[in-house]
């Protein structure tokens, strides 16, 4: 599964900061393998670009990628990386609080 997503988003994306939907799937299928090499190549390199995939962006899976991507990095024990990708999801703007975010800030906060 996760060499299938490797390939998904190598062919969807424009260019290497090309955040589309495919990543989140992938650094959770990373996390519940405990398998993290192959979403590190996608999570060192910074979005720059967030895809629109029917017409509009999904606030879920880009917080979702951060929210995985922060406990990436914590079993990793890159611990400024991981508050970073914590922060990044706590402090995006919403009408409301999501799970996600809530969940990111307990872990921003231990």
């Amino acid at each position: 599964g996760i060499a299938i997503l490797v390939k998904a988003i190598v062919k969807v994306r424009n260019h290497p900061a090309h955040l589309t939907s495919v990543h989140s799937d992938l650094c959770q299928l990373c996390l519940l393998a405990k398998n993290f090499k192959p979403a590190l190549v996608f999570l060192d390199c910074d979005i720059t670009e967030i895809s629109r995939e029917s017409g509009h962006y999904d606030a879920k899976d880009f917080l979702q990628y951060f929210y995985y991507g922060g406990m990436i990095y914590a079993a990793l024990k890159k611990f400024s990386r991981a508050l970073y990708f914590f922060e990044v999801a706590i402090t995006t703007p919403s009408m409301a609080v999501s799970h996600i975010t809530l969940e990111a800030y307990k872990k921003f906060i231990l």
